[in-house]
């Protein structure tokens, strides 16, 4: 079927767009039609463009497990499309499907002739990224609360079974609960830096290598090159924003490939508080206040 301007309105992101502005729009969609079990996109593809659902079922999958099924009308990627960000997940037809494609280079070159549009569109996709953040955070809540509750309920056990008689079960169950414990301790809790707040190692032979995932206690690291191996003993400078630097040390406790896993030895009470600062101010960027 071809585009219909209202048919748009259905949908929040274009909502409170005008009938010129929604006819303007829906004169850029292109066609689409999949059969079932045909792929939209695959996580990791660049995102050119994106999607209302007219007709049919997409599934949006993770790793082959089906995260959300989408009926009409809807949209799809979104985010991706006007910003270009990589897909990160799979999207499948899941019955015979009929799209609009909303290319995003057009949608992005009506938007610098029409300021007022782009102005409105923005901020309706503001408004749903504002949303769909509060109600992530409720969730996160949620599962903080059950963890919480899970670490108190295992600190119980633990000391039940210290308590208790010894004997072989008790032993290898304390031990399970013990590294369960410590595993879920705040201070584990991990953060993937951005490009608003970068950071990264410089290592001792002056080379480079990227934070995937960094905490108060350990980081993961991909190097250059083939990364130590594991054990080992590591060492590098930790540069944060604001021209912020200090040495960290520690043990390689996995290694695969580039990527390695290290375990920092204890930081001196400045540094502590130098990277502690750091990871708030990450986490609070993914916070709606």
């Amino acid at each position: 079927m071809p585009p219909v301007p209202s048919l748009l309105r259905d949908i929040p992101m274009f909502a409170d767009l005008s009938d010129r502005h929604l006819d303007r729009l829906a004169g850029l969609a292109e066609p689409l039609v999949l059969a079932s079990g045909q792929r939209l996109f695959r996580a990791g593809d660049a995102a050119d463009a994106f999607y209302v659902l007219v007709s049919g079922e997409i599934a949006l999958l993770e790793a082959d497990t089906v995260r959300f099924r989408l009926r009409p009308v809807s949209v799809i990627g979104e985010l991706g499309g006007i910003t270009g960000l990589a897909r990160n997940t799979d999207a499948v037809a899941q019955a015979p499907s009929e799209l609009w494609r909303m290319p995003g280079a057009k949608v992005r070159s009506y938007f610098r002739d029409d300021p007022a549009l782009g102005l409105a569109f923005h901020e309706s996709l503001l408004r749903i990224v504002a949303e769909k953040a509060r109600r992530d955070q409720h969730r996160l809540e949620d599962m903080r609360g059950h963890i919480i509750r899970t670490q108190k309920a295992m600190k119980q056990m633990r000391e039940l079974v210290l308590e208790s008689p010894d004997s072989p079960v008790s032993e290898q169950l304390h031990g399970i609960l013990d590294r369960q414990i410590r595993t879920g301790r705040r201070v584990n809790y991990r953060i993937e830096p951005n490009t608003m707040l970068p950071a990264d190692v410089h290592l001792d032979d002056g080379s480079r290598a990227e934070i995937e995932e960094i905490s108060r206690t350990k980081a993961t690291l991909r190097f250059p090159g083939e990364a130590p191996p594991r054990a080992s003993p590591w060492s590098g400078v930790l540069r944060l924003p604001g021209q912020v630097e200090f040495p960290l040390g520690g043990t390689v406790v996995s290694s695969t490939g580039r990527t390695a896993e290290i375990e920092f030895d204890g930081l001196i009470d400045e540094y502590v508080e130098e990277l502690e600062e750091y990871l708030t101010r990450v986490q609070m960027l993914e916070f709606v206040v």
